[in-house]
């Protein structure tokens, strides 16, 4: 819990306005706890997100990408 309390400090307080209205300060925190847990890969968890650990998924990281754009052509 400590880590995540510097990282809230680091990565999201220090970074962004914090409303002062409760409402708005709650909701900024909610989007930070949701983008923590299901989107930020944890080095301590290799490379996986804490929602990938607690759900036994693969790490989303490591899926093979869907590239939409065609190969360039290989040099003579």
């Amino acid at each position: 819990i400590e880590r995540f309390i510097r990282t809230l400090k680091d990565e999201c307080t220090r970074l962004l306005l914090v409303p002062y209205q409760r409402d708005s300060f709650r909701r900024e925190l909610m989007h930070f706890v949701d983008w923590y847990n299901e989107d930020r890969p944890h080095t301590r968890l290799d490379v996986r997100t804490p929602n990938e650990v607690y759900f036994g998924k693969a790490p989303a990281c490591l899926a093979p990408r869907f590239e939409p754009r065609r190969r360039s052509p290989s040099p003579p």
